[in-house]
């Protein structure tokens, strides 16, 4: 937490050497070389399957409709987990930033299927890419609480912070999601599994996403946290 407390707390402008980063070469996009062709068959597979099936709600079973689509997931995703352990991006082929909140493209493959199957067949390939820095946890926290729902799910990491706004409620305003309240066992257990996978404490994590709450994102991000508008 030092880090973030000697370079963000303070003055952005006594930090002149942050503002002479060259960052264009996350504005550039990708070559189109043959991996990244390959990303991309996976991401419109995803893309396509959703507009076929969404094309025919007015004369399907909405039921019927998800069960084939999330088949279609499935197949797509564990093609997708095949190719990634022979051949994993780097930053440029695999669209990445330079902080947690720009994820790769192709977790959006990840994420469809993760809502419907809890097998979890990507979990030892983005653990392990985890370790040699070529995924980043906060991308794969983000993934692991879309699952929540399943049979013997445990709350591991923490919930995610998120950034709620009330659009038909502007006197609201937007809101830091409540922190946990967890105890302090509980923490403990959790910070032990956050340590597993190279994330910070989650007390820090919470002041981390307080820091980039208050100052509305202008500075720069700092987390994957979410921005959820909440309709009613």
């Amino acid at each position: 937490m030092a880090l973030y407390k000697n370079m963000f707390v303070r003055n952005i402008q006594i930090f002149p050497g942050y503002l002479k980063v060259d960052t264009n070469a996350f504005l550039t996009a990708p070559a189109l070389t043959k991996e990244k062709m390959t990303l991309d068959s996976f991401l419109r597979v995803d893309q396509d399957v959703r507009s076929y099936f969404y094309s025919m709600l007015d004369s399907v079973d909405e039921a019927a409709i998800m069960d084939s689509m999330w088949h279609v997931d499935s197949i797509n995703c564990i093609s997708l987990v095949s190719y990634l352990w022979s051949d994993f991006p780097d930053e440029k082929i695999g669209k990445l930033g330079f902080n947690p909140y720009d994820s790769p493209l192709y977790t959006v493959v990840f994420q469809h299927y993760s809502y419907r199957d809890y097998t979890t067949i990507y979990d030892s390939l983005l653990l392990q890419k985890i370790k040699t820095g070529e995924f980043h946890p906060e991308w794969y926290q983000n993934l692991y609480y879309k699952r929540q729902c399943a049979d013997g799910w445990s709350d591991l990491y923490g919930y995610p912070i998120a950034y709620t706004k009330y659009k038909n409620e502007p006197e609201r305003g937007t809101e830091l999601t409540a922190y946990g309240n967890y105890k302090s066992k509980t923490l403990r257990r959790i910070n032990r599994n956050r340590k597993r996978i190279l994330l910070e404490s989650y007390q820090d994590y919470y002041k981390k996403s307080m820091y980039e709450f208050n100052t509305g994102r202008k500075i720069m991000y700092l987390t994957f946290n979410e921005n959820v508008v909440i309709q009613k």
